[in-house]
């Protein structure tokens, strides 16, 4: 009877144990990564790592930087040094203001998944831009979410269509119309932790 309980111990405690085994998770990204004109808590790798105590959450996002720049920062190195488990790119905001071509920004956004052809990859398109009057970067930034969208079905990985989800959703901007505000950070968070789970 005794060895009967000390086993039925030991599932449970090892059984609780693998439950609260760390994720780690490293966000890629720009301005929208880094929490632009937010309080640190309301970027969303910050949301994201409040709704699991299991997560781990490095927020990697830099201010105005585009994917051909990423490979050449300390954040990105880090990247590469943090053993993560799931790795989330969120960029191409900047390559439609600062736009290369699709050649160019496919080539290096392919050097950059490349990187972590070990880990679980989460593409995010780049969200709407609600700016007005700025026809060639609306262009710009519509090819960059389909590039994105057509590199997840090549390499076999997710891809999260904020592009899609934040249409109609003025409301989730701050009043430069570019950058989300705290309810959009929140929804950026919930669909990347629907995707995890």
């Amino acid at each position: 009877m005794r060895k009967i309980i000390v086993c039925l111990f030991s599932i449970l405690l090892f059984g609780c144990t693998a439950q609260k085994k760390e994720t780690i998770l490293y966000c890629v990204g720009d301005s929208i990564t880094y929490g632009y004109n937010l309080n640190s808590e309301d970027a969303y790798p910050s949301i994201l790592a409040s709704f699991d105590e299991s997560y781990t959450v490095y927020n990697g996002g830099i201010n105005g930087i585009t994917v051909s720049q990423y490979l050449y920062t300390d954040q990105y190195e880090k990247s590469k040094e943090i053993q993560a488990d799931i790795i989330i790119i969120k960029l191409g905001t900047n390559d439609s203001l600062h736009y290369p071509g699709i050649k160019r920004f496919k080539e290096d956004y392919l050097k950059l998944i490349d990187t972590y052809k070990d880990k679980r990859i989460i593409l995010c398109t780049p969200i709407q831009i609600y700016i007005e009057n700025i026809d060639e970067i609306q262009k710009n930034l519509l090819e960059i979410v389909e590039c994105i969208k057509e590199i997840g079905k090549e390499r076999n990985l997710e891809v999260i269509d904020f592009y899609e989800l934040s249409k109609n959703h003025k409301e989730w901007y701050q009043p430069d119309l570019l950058h989300p505000n705290k309810e959009g950070t929140r929804q950026i968070a919930n669909s990347i932790y629907e995707t995890i789970k």
